[in-house]
């Protein structure tokens, strides 16, 4: 960590703790940490020191308290923004770490899940999940992490952990943009067909993709497609208009024929890549496509409200089985050849229809 980065440290077994570097690096209760002003602080050597000197000494207790020890987490990033304890230009975040399995407190995942995601509605907070060894519920940590915008990853037993470790926050470490946005200007993208347009934080060395499709028409001549990109950096706002010149079967034509320096975009236009026939399995932009989607709209739907569930799922299976997906809207059907196909009914699972 930086000079310019804010840290502090929640403990969990049983129950939940706050360290407070303040009073001798001991461990307080989320209310006394609250009238001692415990707050993240800032990460400087002294600080970094202290930290690693609270974990090496801490002991193994019973129980593991994922529920109220990610709820404790979130409260803090709260409290420290309601009280303008951190500078505006730091981006909070959570990083999450377990060897084990829900075993106090609340312990049905599905509650867990939902409880975070209420208590996070608000403020957002990007909640990073680590899971350590065979033990630990992954999928639940995976899920928490999809659910705040982030992401998860187990770190497996050996001699490399902590090299995995070390890669893991060099995902993390450097944020670039906030609140990053694309708008897609004009009349040339179907609207409905285009992902999900926004992203929580984008780190340095990182990547998103957006899959969409253009309206089914003519594309004109020197047509162009125009992005704005807007977020919010250390040193205020973000912002980036992107020209994207389209190539149409003419001037794909011209390419092949043509001495290069012809086709040879404005310097505020950037043509896409041109690429050799592709075959069929090459071709896999409309599944990339259809993939984003499925997974956003299933994402959505568990996410959102009853009225907005259903016409996610419908969206999400029409998409599923127009590119033969298996997800968990649908299902593989293995037909042997010397048996006769049956059909489940959908309203009576227990009858079965030729």
């Amino acid at each position: 960590m930086d000079d310019c980065d804010y840290f502090n440290i929640i403990t969990f077994h049983y129950s939940v703790s706050h360290w407070d570097p303040e009073n001798d690096g001991k461990s307080v209760d989320f209310e006394q940490s609250a009238q001692n002003n415990v707050f993240p602080i800032p990460a400087t050597k002294e600080n970094i020191e202290r930290g690693i000197r609270h974990i090496l000494e801490l002991q193994a207790g019973g129980g593991t308290n994922i529920n109220d020890a990610m709820l404790e987490g979130v409260k803090l990033a709260e409290y420290a923004l309601q009280n303008e304890k951190l500078p505006q230009e730091v981006q909070s975040m959570i990083v999450f770490l377990t060897d084990g399995l829900a075993s106090s407190g609340e312990t049905n995942g599905n509650a867990i899940k939902n409880n975070i995601k209420n208590a996070n509605s608000k403020l957002d907070v990007p909640i990073f999940c680590i899971g350590f060894g065979r033990d630990a519920d992954f999928n639940l940590m995976k899920d928490i992490s999809e659910q705040a915008n982030s992401f998860s990853k187990r770190i497996y037993e050996g001699s490399d952990a902590a090299l995995q470790l070390e890669d893991f926050y060099a995902e993390i470490a450097s944020p670039l943009i906030s609140n990053l946005k694309f708008e897609y200007v004009g009349g040339l993208v179907n609207n409905s067909s285009i992902s999900s347009t926004s992203l929580k934080t984008f780190f340095k060395g990182g990547e998103y993709v957006i899959a969409g499709k253009l309206e089914d028409r003519e594309i004109q001549d020197n047509e162009v497609l125009s992005i704005k990109v807007i977020g919010d950096e250390k040193l205020g706002s973000y912002k980036r208009n992107i020209q994207i010149c389209l190539r149409t079967g003419k001037a794909n034509k011209i390419e092949t024929e043509e001495p290069l320096i012809s086709i040879i975009p404005p310097s505020v236009c950037v043509f896409p890549p041109s690429f050799t026939q592709r075959s069929l399995t090459q071709d896999f932009m409309q599944k990339l496509h259809a993939f984003i989607n499925i997974k956003q709209l299933i994402k959505n739907s568990d996410l959102s409200n009853e009225e907005s569930t259903k016409p996610n799922k419908e969206k999400a299976l029409k998409l599923a089985l127009e590119n033969n997906f298996v997800t968990d809207l649908t299902s593989l059907v293995v037909v042997r050849p010397d048996e006769k196909p049956t059909i489940s009914s959908l309203e009576k699972p227990g009858i079965l229809q030729s």
